[in-house]
């Protein structure tokens, strides 16, 4: 165990790449000191140890790795979290979300993400090529690094490679008529619908392709057509309604991985996913506009709901959700409660403790922690709340829901 842990040592002095060291499962080593918060979240460290990939790429673009020790399975090195950009503002508030991040230590949070220094997916793999010899003696290939990103993570993309072929879309000779047009327009009809079995359908059954010479090689000429219909599917979606954010974090994801890809399949099963993806989110925000008659509500209290669905980890009041949006606190607090039919303060309360139920479920994390998280006065206050709200204790639910799981 000695020789481990001067390899995450030297690892991290190296290159500044955060190191932890599991034993069948539990956490023995990080490297550098770190306070708990700053931890692979359950979610993603479950992800990483129980799958086989060693490459797990998050929803918010940071990647981690994992090496085994070939002599003592039970051990295992994860490296990361990496990212190819420095983190925005934006980025970590969503990290904050994702690893839960009560107020009081987001600052500290911020700091140790601040000192991981960006670098690319492949730079990464390469020093962890290094790595892996250090540890096992024998060389490992790029190849089985990319796999995770070859794949794809779509729910659906496991049912699509059995329907796709490598030749989903192939150059034809000059004198056959150019009909990329006609295939775009119905591809992107089904995201701007949100019309994910059209989609499935499509793809699985899609038309000969006709387009024009626009590069040297096909290979080259595929990612062209990738990126010029998701850039097309990513206007479409938000003019359907999707959250600029949501649509454009989306594709930069799929764009970025695109370039990774040396092969057409890899290419076209990629395809797949992004267009199955995009179409979905539209799909979900539709049903979420539905099922709060947003679509039928004043513009004020459409902005108050998903201003404050995307806030919950904040400090939210009347006036600051007001402030926000730049309305009056009197004006907007009236027309949400003659619109709702109850206070704005109770929608926020509300929001704050859907949120809490999923994190109780789904993470580890102390109720003193989602408390905190969620910017509760207090835990004694929020697990009034909570109890008020849907009459059990947050412990009680958390024990009887975690066993349906």
């Amino acid at each position: 165990m000695d020789s481990y842990k001067t390899i995450a040592n030297l690892t991290y002095q190296t290159f500044q790449i955060p190191v932890y060291l599991y034993k069948s499962g539990i956490l023995t080593l990080s490297v550098p000191t770190q306070d708990k918060i700053c931890h692979p979240p359950v979610h993603i460290k479950d992800k990483i140890l129980e799958h086989e990939n060693l490459t797990c790429i998050t929803d918010y673009h940071i990647c981690f790795c994992k090496l085994p020790c070939m002599s003592e399975p039970d051990i295992t090195f994860v490296f990361g979290p990496i990212s190819s950009l420095p983190y925005s503002t934006k980025a970590l508030g969503e990290l904050h979300r994702d690893y839960v991040v009560p107020t009081e230590k987001r600052e500290l949070f911020d700091e140790f993400f601040s000192h991981i220094p960006p670098m690319t997916y492949i730079d990464f793999f390469h020093i962890l090529r290094i790595v892996y010899y250090m540890i096992n003696s024998e060389e490992i290939a790029l190849d089985s690094f990319l796999k995770e990103i070859y794949m794809g993570d779509s729910p659906d993309s496991q049912s699509l490679r059995g329907e796709h072929t490598a030749s989903l879309y192939q150059q034809r000779e000059a004198d056959v008529q150019n009909n990329s047009y006609e295939i775009e327009k119905l591809i992107l009809s089904f995201v701007e619908n949100g019309d994910t079995d059209g989609m499935k359908n499509f793809i699985s059954n899609v038309p000969q392709y006709h387009a024009g010479t626009v590069a040297a090689d096909v290979l080259r000429m595929q990612k062209n057509y990738f990126i010029s219909t998701y850039t097309l599917a990513t206007r479409t979606a938000i003019k359907a309604g999707l959250p600029t954010a949501d649509a454009y974090q989306l594709s930069d994801l799929y764009i970025s991985r695109l370039e990774l890809l040396n092969s057409m399949n890899a290419v076209n099963q990629l395809f797949a996913n992004a267009m199955l993806d995009i179409t979905a989110l539209v799909h979900k925000h539709m049903e979420s506009l539905q099922t709060q008659f947003l679509n039928d509500m004043d513009i004020p209290v459409r902005e108050c709901i998903l201003y404050v669905q995307q806030h919950t980890n904040q400090n939210l009041s009347v006036q600051s959700v007001a402030d926000a949006l730049g309305y009056q606190r009197t004006y907007l607090s009236a027309c949400f409660s003659k619109t709702m039919g109850f206070h704005l303060s109770d929608y926020i309360y509300r929001c704050k403790l859907e949120e809490a139920k999923t994190l109780l479920v789904y993470t580890d994390k102390e109720i003193s922690e989602i408390s905190s998280y969620l910017c509760f006065s207090s835990q004694s206050h929020f697990q009034l709340r909570f109890k008020k709200a849907f009459h059990m204790t947050p412990a009680q639910y958390r024990r009887t829901n975690k066993q349906k799981q």
